[in-house]
């Protein structure tokens, strides 16, 4: 059987800091003596459920709800406990808008860092369709990608940027005639 030179897992654990050193230790053996596999031990971290963790280009945590909701006895009790939450990071989103080279990023007289949407060079010389297609796909699949996410409506800001940046290319297309 042939493994990736990298495989990335998460695993939950209730209970003690303890048992998770312990689990971590069981699976770092199995690993070793079955897989002949060897766990990074700068990458394995052990951390609260309450902290964020990237995993897949989400960040996701374990959240615990403050609301009651009565329950067939009429007593109260907690509506659900120790949910998991996805959340886009907004480096993500921020990086692609620079690799794309969409934005800039400038700081107005009282040092407020503004964005400021750009054109794309790369883009002029091509069918005003074929650049629409290209940005809608663009936006299209990092918002199927992180749709699973809580936070997903961030990604609003990524498309305002993203069509912005394209009508000053159509703007920029336009001067170049």
């Amino acid at each position: 059987m042939k493994f990736p030179r990298s495989t990335h897992l998460v695993i939950g654990i209730i209970g003690s800091r303890e048992d998770a050193e312990k689990v971590k230790a069981d699976v770092k053996a199995f690993l070793h003596e079955k897989l002949k596999l060897t766990m990074s031990e700068e990458k394995t971290k052990i951390t609260h459920a309450s902290e964020f963790v990237r995993y897949l280009g989400y960040n996701f945590t374990v959240s615990h709800s403050v609301s009651t909701k009565r329950n067939n006895r009429g007593s109260l009790s907690k509506q659900w406990r120790g949910k998991i939450r996805l959340y886009v990071p907004k480096e993500k989103w921020v990086n692609k808008l620079r690799e794309y080279k969409a934005f800039k990023i400038y700081h107005d007289e009282n040092g407020i860092e503004k964005w400021k949407a750009t054109h794309r060079g790369k883009l002029m010389n091509r069918p005003e369709v074929e650049i629409i297609s290209k940005i809608n796909a663009e936006i299209r699949g990092i918002y199927n990608y992180y749709r699973l996410a809580d936070n997903a409506t961030v990604l609003s800001n990524f498309a305002f940027i993203m069509i912005g940046s394209m009508y000053k290319t159509f703007a920029a297309k336009g001067k170049q005639v």
